[in-house]
C-alpha cells in the first residue's frame, strides 16, 4: 500500500553536532553526516517520525539531532514539534498494518562497520528501468518495518505495474493541496496536480560522505539529495494485514476508496472457511495488539496433544523422563499438536 499522494515535504534526516549512531559512521568521524544529515534509514529522523504515535513535540530522535528549522536545509519544514505520523491512527487502523522484514541497502559507511549481506556496493543508476543494477548482491541488512519509504526495488515494481495502475507513471509523486499549503518552501512548480520530487529510503551507496539519499524526480528518473534537504516529498508505504481488515463500504476507486471500519467489542467478522463453511468471528476485546477475535462457535472436537513413545521436545520434560507426557500428551502449548494444526496451511495428511 502506497500513499496516493505526497503528504508533506520533510528532510530525511537532520544535521547536528550530536555524533551518535550513524552520524559518527562516515568520512572524517562523521563530518559530512554531522553537517548534512545521515543517509542511513535505520536511525533516520524520517523513519522514527513515520512510525511514532507520540504527541506533538514528543517524538524521540535516535541520533539526538531533532529536525528543527536550524538543522534542515534553509530552515524549511522542520518537524521537531509535530506529533508522530501514526498518532492519528486508531487501534484498529494500526492493527491493519503488518510488521515485515525488508531489505535495506547499506552505504559504504555501514557495510564496513556492520554485519551485512552482499558482496558489493549498490551501483547508482538514474534510469527507473535500470535502478536495480546489482541490487540482489548489494550490501544490505534486514530491518523490521511498519511504515516506510519505498526503496529502489519497490519503486521499480510500481513502475513495472504502471499499466495496472492506470498508465500515468504512478511511481512519480503528486503533492496534496494540504502539502502545498503547509510547506514553508514556496515555488511556482509546487502545486496540486503537478509532479514533485519524493524520497526513497535507498542511500547513494558508494559515496563516503554518507549523506546522500535517492529520490524520484519529476521526470521519472532517480536522483539523490543530501539527507537534510528539506523539500522532497514524503509518500509512505506499508503492507496490509488483510486478516484484520473489515471493509464495510467503498468501491476501491480513488473517488470511492475502501473504508476501514473500526471494529468494536461485540462486532462480528467473517474470515476463512473450515470444512467448506465460512468461519464467523466476534470481537471480544481490544488491547495493545488490536481487536481480539474469537470463533463464534466451537468448530470441532480435538485433542490438545497426542501421546507417543517419541520423547522429543516437551514430551521429554516431565516426571520420570517424560513418562506422563509420553502416555497422555503434553500440556506445553509451544510445541503442541493443536497449535501446529491451527497455524498450518499444509494439505490433508501433510501437517508436520
Amino acid at each position: 500500500m502506497l500513499a496516493d499522494r505526497i503528504l508533506c515535504l520533510k528532510a530525511f534526516d537532520a544535521k547536528g553536532s550530536n555524533s551518535a549512531g550513524s552520524h559518527v559512521r562516515s568520512y572524517k568521524s562523521g563530518e559530512y553526516r554531522i553537517s548534512s544529515g545521515s543517509n542511513y534509514w535505520g536511525d533516520s529522523n524520517i523513519r522514527e517520525w513515520l512510525n511514532s504515535t507520540a504527541g506533538a513535540g514528543e517524538v524521540e530522535w535516535p541520533c539526538g539531532n531533532p529536525p528543527t528549522a536550524g538543522k534542515v536545509l534553509n530552515g524549511y519544514n522542520g518537524y521537531n514539534g509535530e506529533a508522530g505520523f501514526l498518532s492519528g491512527f486508531t487501534s484498529t487502523e494500526l492493527s491493519a498494518i503488518r510488521n515485515v522484514s525488508l531489505k535495506n541497502i547499506l552505504t559504504m559507511n555501514e557495510y564496513t562497520d556492520m554485519s551485512s549481506y552482499g558482496t558489493t556496493y549498490h551501483s547508482y543508476n538514474e534510469s527507473i528501468s535500470g535502478v536495480l543494477t546489482n541490487y540482489n548482491n548489494a550490501y544490505s541488512e534486514q530491518l523490521t518495518e511498519k511504515i516506510f519509504l519505498p526503496d529502489v526495488k519497490q519503486i521499480n515494481k510500481i513502475y513495472e505495474n504502471d499499466g495496472l495502475l492506470g498508465g500515468n507513471n504512478y511511481y512519480i509523486g503528486y503533492p496534496t493541496p494540504e502539502c502545498v499549503a503547509n510547506s514553508e518552501y514556496k515555488n511556482s512548480s509546487l502545486k496540486a496536480g503537478a509532479t514533485w520530487e519524493s524520497w526513497l529510503r535507498t542511500p547513494h551507496a558508494y559515496n563516503n560522505t554518507g549523506c546522500y539519499v535517492r529520490t524520484v524526480r519529476t521526470d521519472g528518473n532517480v536522483n539523490y539529495r543530501a539527507a537534510y534537504f528539506s523539500y522532497a516529498g514524503i509518500r509512505p508505504a506499508f503492507y496490509l494485514n488483510g486478516s484484520l481488515v473489515n471493509f464495510s463500504s467503498g468501491r476501491g476507486s480513488a473517488t470511492e476508496p475502501f473504508k476501514l471500519t473500526d471494529i468494536s467489542i461485540g462486532d462480528y467478522f467473517r474470515l476463512g472457511t473450515y470444512n467448506d463453511k465460512p468461519v464467523l468471528w466476534r470481537c471480544v476485546d481490544i488491547d495493545e495488539n488490536g481487536p481480539l477475535m474469537l470463533a463464534d462457535r466451537i468448530l470441532c472436537l480435538k485433542a490438545f496433544d497426542a501421546k507417543g513413545s517419541n520423547s522429543a521436545g516437551s514430551h521429554a520434560r516431565s516426571y520420570k523422563s517424560g513418562e506422563y507426557r509420553i502416555s497422555s500428551g503434553s500440556n506445553y502449548w509451544g510445541d503442541s499438536n493443536i497449535r501446529e494444526w491451527l497455524n498450518s496451511t499444509a494439505g490433508a495428511g501433510e501437517v508436520e
